[in-house]
């Protein structure tokens, strides 16, 4: 299992990586003036994380697992950048990718991208 990064208090597989960003939300107020090129920035919320995850190889098990871990419509993330940040998320796009195995067993590649409430 995947020690740095779990979902409802549930850890990933191990073969999980995950890349964490954050990003400011600034009214629709923010912009430039047209007569003297000065930015107005008004900024509503300061670092709004946005995490993608990505696991490979997985076993048709671990795919069900996986989508019953990101079923709910609100999830708790907690992930190591550094320091832990735990963050109320939900998911913005996923999906399922089958890929070749040596064994000839299915294999599968996830991702999702999650983002801060």
């Amino acid at each position: 299992m995947n020690s740095f990064i779990t979902v409802n208090g549930t850890p990933l597989p191990s073969n999980t990586e995950f890349s964490a960003k954050w990003n400011d939300l600034d009214s629709e107020e923010t912009g430039r003036s047209a007569g003297t090129g000065v930015l107005n920035r008004e900024r509503i919320r300061a670092m709004v994380w946005e995490v993608d995850i990505a696991c490979s190889m997985l076993t048709d098990a671990e795919i069900e697992s996986l989508q019953n871990t990101f079923y709910p419509a609100e999830l708790t993330v907690n992930f190591w950048v550094g320091r832990w940040i735990t963050a109320k998320m939900y998911g913005a796009a996923g999906s399922f990718e089958l890929v070749a195995n040596p064994s000839g067993e299915p294999s599968w590649n996830f991702s999702i991208s999650l983002t801060e409430y």
